[in-house]
C-alpha cells in the first residue's frame, strides 16, 4: 500500500494537496466554532436574567448562525468537489496525454492499473473527509446543544459525508473514463454532481420511511426529525383533506366569535416523517445503497478502461 500511495502522490500531488487543504480548513473552522459556542454556554450563569436564553435551541441564531450555515453548505458540496478533483483525472489525464497505452502495458493489466490508481486515492480521500465529517458534526451539536440533532442537516456531517464522498469518487472516475478529456469531463461532472445531489434528496424516502411523528416534534420543535407531509383528522375521527380541515377551523372560529374555539371541535393535524431516533437506521440504509452504487460506478469505469483504446 505504501508504494501505491507514493505513486498516487506523484501522479496527483496537486489534487491531493488541494483536497487536504480544503478538508483541513473546513475541519479547523468548524472545530473553532464548536469550541467557541461551547465556551459561551459554559460561561452562562444559571442565576442570570438570560439563563433561559442560554438553554434555548436558538441561542446562537444571531451570533453564530450565519457561519454555521455557510460551513454546513460547504460540507454538503465537499464530497462532490472531491469526486471531481480526484476522480475525473485518473483516467482522463492518461488518455488525453496519450500515456495510457504505456501505463497499461507496464501494469500488465488495465484493471490492475486502475485498481493501483484508484484504491490509494480513495483511501486517502475518505480519511481526509473524515476530518470535516467529525468537526462539522461537533459544530452542529454545539449549535443545537439542547436538542436531539437526529436528521438535522443530514448528509453534511458524520458517516453520510464519508459515504457520499465514495459515491462521488466513483462517479468522477466513470466520467473521466467515459469522456477521456479532462476539461469536458470536469464540466460534465459538475452538472452530474448537481443532479446527484438533487437525486439523493429525491431518493431519501427509500431510507427515510415516513411514520406518524409525535406531536412534540411537529412544527418548529421538530429539529431532529425529517418531516414529509401532514394528514388531517376531523373531530369525529374521519380522515379529511387539508381544504376540509381549514374549512372546519374557520367554522369553529366563527361559532366561537371572539373567544377561543373548543379544541374538541378543531381538526387534528398529524405529521408524517422520520423521527430523530431513526438516525442510525437511516445511516445504515443510505450507506449500504451508496456503497453498492459506488462499487457499480467503479465497476463500470473498469469495464470502460478494459475496452477503451488508449488514443
Amino acid at each position: 500500500m505504501a508504494g501505491w500511495l507514493r505513486v498516487a502522490w506523484r501522479l496527483q500531488r496537486w489534487e491531493l494537496a488541494f483536497v487536504a487543504a480544503a478538508c483541513a480548513g473546513l475541519a479547523a473552522a468548524a472545530g473553532l466554532l464548536a469550541v467557541d459556542m461551547r465556551s459561551v454556554l459554559a460561561a452562562c450563569d444559571p442565576a442570570a436574567a438570560d439563563a433561559v436564553a442560554c438553554t434555548s435551541p436558538y441561542r446562537f441564531q444571531d451570533s453564530h448562525g450565519s457561519a454555521v450555515s455557510l460551513l454546513t453548505m460547504l460540507a454538503t458540496v465537499l464530497p462532490f468537489g472531491i469526486g471531481l478533483v480526484l476522480g475525473v483525472p485518473m483516467v482522463a489525464r492518461e488518455v488525453e496525454h496519450r500515456t495510457a497505452h504505456l501505463s497499461w502495458a507496464l501494469a500488465g493489466s488495465r484493471l490492475r492499473w486502475l485498481a493501483w490508481r484508484a484504491a490509494p486515492v480513495a483511501v486517502v480521500a475518505l480519511l481526509l473527509v473524515s476530518l470535516p465529517a467529525v468537526a462539522v458534526d461537533q459544530m452542529l451539536r454545539a449549535r443545537w446543544a439542547n436538542s436531539d440533532l437526529g436528521l438535522l442537516e443530514f448528509g453534511a456531517h458524520g458517516v453520510p459525508l464519508v459515504t457520499r464522498t465514495g459515491l462521488a469518487l466513483g462517479m468522477g472516475l466513470l466520467i473521466g473514463a467515459l469522456i477521456g478529456r479532462l476539461l469536458p469531463a470536469l464540466l460534465v461532472g459538475i452538472g452530474l454532481s448537481v443532479a446527484a445531489s438533487v437525486g439523493l434528496d429525491l431518493l431519501a424516502p427509500l431510507w427515510m420511511p415516513a411514520e406518524p411523528l409525535p406531536a412534540v416534534v411537529q412544527g418548529d420543535e421538530r429539529l431532529g426529525a425529517r418531516w414529509r407531509y401532514s394528514v388531517y383528522r376531523a373531530p369525529d375521527g374521519a380522515w379529511i383533506s387539508e381544504r376540509e380541515a381549514r374549512a372546519l377551523e374557520e367554522a369553529a372560529h366563527v361559532r366561537a366569535g371572539s373567544a377561543e374555539p373548543d379544541p374538541a371541535s378543531l381538526p387534528e393535524e398529524v405529521g408524517y416523517g422520520t423521527p430523530s431516533h431513526r438516525y442510525p437506521d437511516v445511516v445504515v440504509r443510505e450507506s449500504a445503497a451508496l456503497a453498492v452504487a459506488a462499487l457499480g460506478l467503479m465497476g463500470a469505469a473498469g469495464l470502460l478502461v478494459h475496452r477503451r483504446r488508449p488514443g
